[in-house]
């Protein structure tokens, strides 16, 4: 996924009495939202499928998780507004987010080991598209 580390609902199965699809190593930040996880339905999300989902899944990962994020790739109704703590996302919102992944420090060279060591930062490429990044960099649209 895009560099950010995640476990799957299989990796976590087991481990807690409810898993999303997508437990991330580390939170990230989206339009000022902190999201721990991700939960994919391949579906559309009426008003029942939302209060359903919301009841059944999402609330419990809000308590065991924090935070997150769910796709319904078919879109979701008109007007339809995010439960406190849950990000709404289509299909099209989340295959536009371009994650902005900070940049791993190099490491020293055998060749020089008394040079000192300054991480490089890569300037995001103007052709990647929004982004989505730990450092609260927003992207894609507002859900």
């Amino acid at each position: 996924m895009h560099g950010i580390g995640y476990r799957t609902e299989k990796d976590l199965r087991g481990k807690f009495a409810k898993t999303p699809d997508a437990l991330l190593d580390e939170p990230i930040i989206f339009y000022g939202q902190k999201l721990t996880w991700i939960e994919s339905k391949a579906n559309f999300g009426d008003d029942v499928e939302l209060r359903k989902n919301l009841r059944r899944q999402l609330a419990p990962y809000t308590q065991l998780f924090g935070e997150g994020a769910v796709v319904y790739w078919y879109g979701y109704v008109d007007g339809a507004e995010s439960p406190p703590g849950i990000l709404l996302w289509d299909g099209d919102t989340f295959e536009s987010i371009t994650p902005i992944v900070p940049p791993r420090p190099e490491r020293p060279h055998a060749a020089h080991p008394s040079r000192d060591h300054v991480p490089r930062a890569h300037p995001a490429s103007p052709h990647a598209g929004p982004g989505l990044g730990h450092d609260g960099s927003g992207g894609g649209r507002p859900p």
